[in-house]
């Protein structure tokens, strides 16, 4: 690094001074914002998700004669039978329900989580 030329951007008055802290423009409650989780989006994502999965595991068990499966499907699934098109309608809509609930408290239980780590590191001191 000897002899070495480094240009410096920065005008001989600020020298030797440190840049402010970034929670001097923007506290962590503004940063934390584009971090957050859209939860009814979160929730309609995990609910196709899940009810797209749920049809083609059904149909797959159906083939391959996986009673143990499917004699589980309907037992979580009120109405389910792999038999008539309104009982797979009725697994589809149970799982798509399923599956929205589940989103809905992932997206909840993550923003809180956000939010309560952004709040514990909120500082309000200038050059701190």
């Amino acid at each position: 690094m000897n002899g070495d030329i480094f240009i410096q951007f920065t005008p001989e008055s600020t020298k030797g001074t440190d840049p402010p802290p970034t929670d001097m423009f923007f506290s962590n409650r503004i940063l934390v914002q584009g971090k957050l989780l859209d939860t009814l989006r979160i929730g309609f994502a995990i609910a196709f998700a899940w009810a797209i999965m749920f049809l083609l595991i059904s149909f797959i068990a159906g083939a391959a004669g996986a009673a143990t499966a499917l004699g589980f499907f309907e037992l979580i699934y009120p109405g389910f039978s792999l038999g008539a098109f309104t009982g797979i309608l009725l697994g589809v809509l149970w799982s798509f329900v399923y599956g929205f609930i589940f989103g809905l408290l992932l997206g909840i239980f993550y923003n809180s989580l956000i939010e309560k780590s952004a709040m514990s590191g909120e500082s309000y001191e200038l050059y701190g």
